[in-house]
């Protein structure tokens, strides 16, 4: 090939032509990855919609959850209040009976007495009677 010398109006008009293509090219790119991350935040933004959604009804059966809860709570504690009414009610009343039990056994205890010596003096006769 030959020595080329290329003027200034050449080389300018090349520059500018180069430096469009080149700027082209960067458009086209540019949008390109622009609506690459465009893409991504739609998805993005749609599964944050999807979580939130998702958190909501967590929270929400959670909330159910210990209303629930909170009224079996409830529940359970006037049972137990019940309970220690019950309990208090019938201690009082054993104590009551307890005199009158204690009472009712000594004269049991007495009786048998009695009938154990009864019995011994039967059986102290018989067995003179009958030798």
């Amino acid at each position: 090939m030959g020595n080329v010398n290329p003027d200034y109006e050449t080389l300018k008009l090349v520059l500018i032509l180069s430096g469009s293509m080149i700027g082209i090219l960067l458009l086209i790119v540019g949008y390109f990855v622009k609506k690459v991350f465009s893409d991504q935040d739609s998805e993005i933004d749609e599964i944050k919609t999807t979580h939130r959604l998702e958190i909501t009804e967590i929270s929400k059966y959670h909330k159910e959850q210990m209303e629930k809860l909170s009224g079996m709570i409830d529940k359970v504690d006037s049972t137990v209040n019940s309970l220690k009414t019950v309990v208090n009610i019938i201690k009082s009343q054993q104590e009551e009976r307890d005199p009158q039990m204690t009472e009712l056994l000594k004269e049991h205890g007495s009786r048998l007495d009695e009938h154990g010596e009864r019995i011994k003096a039967v059986e102290v006769t018989c067995n003179l009677r009958h030798r």
